[in-house]
C-alpha cells in the first residue's frame, strides 16, 4: 500500500506538540532522519528507551507496523511516521519564520538607516553605532622598525 503524502501531513498537522517532542532529529551523512520515543515511554531490558529509525524520504519506521510495511495501518502509516512528519514540518515553519524575520529586519535597517551596507553581526542587524564604528574605523597605524645590521655574516673569517 503506497503512503498518501497528502494524508499523511494532513494527519502531522492534527499532532500536539507532546508528541511533537518524542521526535528527535539526526542529521547524518548519509542522510538525516528522525529517533521516535515509543508512545508510552517504556524501556526494554537493558534499561533503553525503546526509540523506532523513521526516514521520511522513503516513509519507513522501524516498529512492528513499519517492519510490515504499514500493511495493518488503517491509514496506510505508523503514529511515528506521522509524528516525525509534523516534527519536520514544525522545523520547516520555524525556519521559514526566522528567515522572513531577518529578510524585515534588514529591510527596516536600510529604510531607516539608508545605510550603504547591511551589517549583519551575530545574526542581527548592526546598531548605528556599530555600523559607524566599524564602517569608519581608521586603519592601524604599522611601526616601522629599523633593521639591525649589524656586522653581516660571512663565511670567510
Amino acid at each position: 500500500m503506497a503512503i498518501n503524502i497528502e494524508t499523511l501531513e494532513a494527519a502531522a498537522r492534527e499532532v500536539s506538540p507532546e508528541y511533537i517532542g518524542k521526535a528527535h532529529k539526526i542529521i547524518a551523512a548519509t542522510g538525516d532522519f528522525w529517533i521516535v520515543e515509543n508512545e508510552a515511554g517504556d524501556y526494554n531490558e537493558h534499561g533503553e528507551l525503546i526509540e523506532y529509525k523513521v526516514d521520511l524520504v522513503h516513509h519507513t519506521c522501524t516498529c512492528k507496523a513499519g517492519k510490515l510495511n504499514f500493511t495493518r495501518c488503517r491509514n496506510g502509516y505508523c503514529k511515528h511516521l506521522v509524528w516525525a512528519t509534523a516534527a519536520e514540518l514544525e522545523e520547516t515553519q520555524a525556519m521559514a519564520e526566522q528567515a522572513i524575520a531577518a529578510a524585515t529586519a534588514i529591510l527596516q535597517a536600510s529604510a531607516t538607516n539608508k545605510r550603504a551596507h547591511h551589517l549583519v553581526i551575530d545574526g542581527k542587524v548592526a546598531t548605528a553605532a556599530e555600523y559607524d564604528r566599524i564602517m569608519n574605523a581608521k586603519p592601524r597605524p604599522t611601526k616601522h622598525v629599523p633593521l639591525n645590521r649589524q656586522a653581516g655574516f660571512s663565511l670567510l673569517r
